[in-house]
């Protein structure tokens, strides 16, 4: 699923940070392996301790992308929409004094943090959430005409579009096709691959008719052997895992629409 792929990365992530603050680090790490491998249930007691240590993590090195990915790992790990909230205090800490039209090297600061609490959000299941945080930052990025508004509009398109599968809305759909657009517009010729993923996605997940449903698959098909010719490995194993899981809920979708009405 997309949530075990973030987790996996998150935690690739987190756990190159050295010295002091990395022991820190993957001591928090091992104790959310450890409470979650326990009875397959993260334990109250537990996650309330490796919460303080999160916040004491906070307090003496700051918040910073390695830090605020440890509190977003929690966050998922513990799986409830009401660690989004506790999230986004730490993520208006770090944004506070960064602001995208002062200095270029908190603008990807500040890009990172959106990214990063915007993905926390889905994988707990606060759509609402992560749309709100990538809006916002879309905004701030459109007005600078920077590339990354092009991959937070795929980000959010692919938010739509699994938003519209929750609770069907045409308007969702709508701005699902929208922010592929937009996307393409701001992101260089190489990144299209991708963005033909997110369009495929949003069309598996919108699609009124199987003709719809197989046309997106076929989008994701094409993104997927394009980035299977490239060179680096971990673009391809992401595509691969990718491309499974998309194949797998359009398959689910084409058998849900060609059910015959006396099936229901």
């Amino acid at each position: 699923s997309e949530q075990c792929q973030v987790t996996v990365k998150f935690r690739e992530q987190s756990a190159l940070e050295e010295g002091d603050q990395g022991t820190a680090i993957n001591a928090i790490l091992d104790g959310l392996e450890n409470c979650r491998a326990a009875d397959g249930q993260p334990r109250t007691e537990t996650l309330n301790q490796l919460r303080r240590q999160i916040d004491d993590l906070m307090t003496r090195y700051g918040v910073s992308v390695t830090t605020f990915r440890v509190a977003a790992l929690y966050a998922i790990d513990c799986g409830r929409t009401d660690q989004s909230f506790w999230l986004d205090r730490h993520y208006n800490d770090w944004i506070r004094n960064l602001h995208p039209r002062e200095l270029q090297d908190d603008a990807h600061k500040f890009y990172q943090a959106a990214v990063t609490c915007g993905i926390a959000h889905y994988c707990v299941g606060d759509l609402k959430g992560a749309i709100r945080i990538g809006q916002e930052a879309l905004e701030q990025f459109t007005a600078e005409k920077d590339e990354r508004a092009g991959r937070l509009a795929a980000n959010l398109a692919y938010f739509f579009a699994e938003w519209f599968a929750m609770q069907p809305n045409a308007e969702y759909a709508v701005a699902a096709t929208q922010l592929i657009d937009r996307a393409a517009q701001f992101l260089p010729s190489e990144m299209h691959p991708r963005i033909r993923d997110t369009a495929g996605f949003v069309l598996i997940q919108t699609g009124s008719t199987p003709e719809e449903v197989e046309k997106g698959l076929t989008f994701c098909r094409e993104s997927h052997e394009a980035l299977m010719a490239s060179d680096d490995e971990d673009m391809k194993g992401s595509s691969r895992q990718f491309f499974e899981l998309h194949r797998e809920i359009a398959y689910q979708r084409l058998a849900d629409l060609t059910r015959s009405p006396t099936e229901n």
